[in-house]
């Protein structure tokens, strides 16, 4: 009899703990919430030599992160890890690069910071891409893609869409500033002439820009913006 009581109690503790913990939201993923990979592909061009990775948000924003984590593989083995800096990441949506030679300045672009393993860089070739978001909350997504599309090398994916790879803001120059130029131009938003310099009228076209697409309007291509552009 005793033992039947034992058991009646510890029944009720569990089905409390079980109960509380499927009514509390922090432990609990909404349906509409999802993290997913974009684009995962090859990249050789300026600064970058090497992968690309963009993943998007459903459900929430990237602002309620507290930690946000991209990992390299080839097969089990871990080639490079990106790492969020706190507060950079906002939106929706971003891109985040993997370079092989170890030329990105991540720090100068400052919104990841990078861990390269022994063996990246050198015979291995990555396979896939993972990445995991925590939440303040307490809540974790996470997404794979093993699907490394390697015929996308460069400026043009898919038709004659340039793919946007750096940092940009008043001062810049270069043909990034110059695809940037004609890209506002093309969108409606007025920059002048496309000639590789950013300056005060590609920085209010731009502006706009971000503001029409609901982005900070802070005037500058960061990987929020990025994302966007490279739709």
């Amino acid at each position: 009899m005793k033992n039947i009581k034992f058991v009646s109690k510890l029944m009720l503790v569990v089905t409390f703990l079980v109960g509380g913990f499927l009514l509390n939201p922090s432990n609990t993923i909404a349906a509409n919430e999802s993290l997913s990979n974009r684009d995962f592909m090859t990249w050789n061009k300026d600064e970058i030599k090497g992968y690309v990775s963009s993943f998007a948000l459903s459900g929430r924003i990237f602002n309620d992160a507290s930690s946000i984590v991209i990992k390299l593989y080839s097969g089990d083995t871990l080639l490079q890890t990106n790492t969020a800096v706190d507060g950079k990441i906002n939106g929706n949506e971003f891109i985040t690069p993997f370079d092989i030679n170890g030329s990105f300045d991540y720090t100068k672009d400052g919104y990841f910071t990078n861990t390269r393993e022994s063996e990246y860089g050198k015979t291995l070739k990555p396979t896939k891409v993972t990445a995991t978001v925590t939440f303040n909350d307490g809540q974790v997504l996470t997404t794979t893609n093993s699907n490394l599309d390697v015929k996308s090398s460069g400026s043009v994916l898919g038709a004659n869409t340039f793919k946007f790879t750096q940092k940009m803001k008043n001062g810049s120059k270069g043909n990034e500033v110059s695809e940037l130029q004609k890209f506002l131009n093309a969108k409606g938003y007025d920059c002048g002439k496309a000639d590789g310099k950013f300056g005060k009228n590609t920085e209010g076209a731009l502006k706009k820009y971000q503001l029409a697409n609901k982005l900070d309007g802070d005037g500058i291509v960061g990987p929020m913006t990025r994302a966007y552009l490279n739709k």
